[in-house]
């Protein structure tokens, strides 16, 4: 017999919680680092917005992060250079669904 999970009378409504403004919850800076045998690289990975400016409809995550909310920069910098700080990675990547679409961008890169 197949599992087919639990009955629909049993099944909870998924809710959507949306958070509108990112920069009210801090992006963490003291994540856990694995040692060098579990992982081969050192880039701490730093969210600098969620959603996408597009609206692409054959894009399920587009979809489902929007609306689009950014970062503000500064907090962002701030998170980098805690991040190396504490954690001893070398490097950090600014990720999002489309980074290059972030607004401030180009700023941000050349702080």
């Amino acid at each position: 017999m197949v599992d087919r999970g639990p009955s629909p009378e049993a099944r909870v409504p998924v809710v959507r919680t949306l958070v509108d403004d990112l920069n009210r919850f801090p992006f963490p800076d003291d994540g856990p680092i694995g040692g060098p045998e579990a992982i081969s690289i050192s880039i701490m990975s730093i969210e600098i917005a969620r959603g996408c400016t597009e609206g692409c409809r054959f894009c399920q995550a587009g979809m489902i992060y929007r609306p689009v909310r950014e970062r503000d920069p500064q907090q962002i910098v701030d998170t980098v250079v805690n991040a190396v700080k504490k954690s001893g990675y070398d490097e950090a990547s600014l990720t999002s669904l489309s980074t290059a679409d972030y607004s401030c961008i180009a700023p941000l890169v050349k702080r």
